[in-house]
């Protein structure tokens, strides 16, 4: 099983709950979140969010426990997605390994 984290300006929400339907995510959690980064030359992630606290960018956040052919599914979908995108900001995706879970 995977733990997925979807971050993305609030402009592609519609977009990111497309991808997951289309990779047979039923469900998920979704945030609102104020995305900032505290320096303009913090570059570790390129195009994350605004300059600075005074600049926040209204985001969202998703959470996703799929399997791994759903994560490899959401990946290809999102890194897709990206490729068209028009802004600089792109739809952010992290797969994390789960060990044990309660979850059926």
């Amino acid at each position: 099983m995977k733990f997925l984290v979807i971050t993305a300006i609030s402009a592609y929400e519609t977009d990111v709950k497309h991808i997951l339907k289309k990779c047979k995510v039923q469900t998920f959690s979704f945030h609102e979140i104020a995305g900032y980064k505290t320096h303009e030359e913090a570059e570790e992630v390129p195009h994350w969010f605004a300059g600075d606290e005074s600049h926040t960018t209204q985001s969202v956040m998703f959470y996703v426990f799929a399997s791994a052919e759903m994560a490899d599914c959401v990946f290809k979908e999102v890194n897709h997605a990206n490729s068209k995108q028009e802004f600089e900001s792109k739809i952010h995706l992290v797969s994390l390994n789960v060990e044990q879970s309660n979850i059926q």
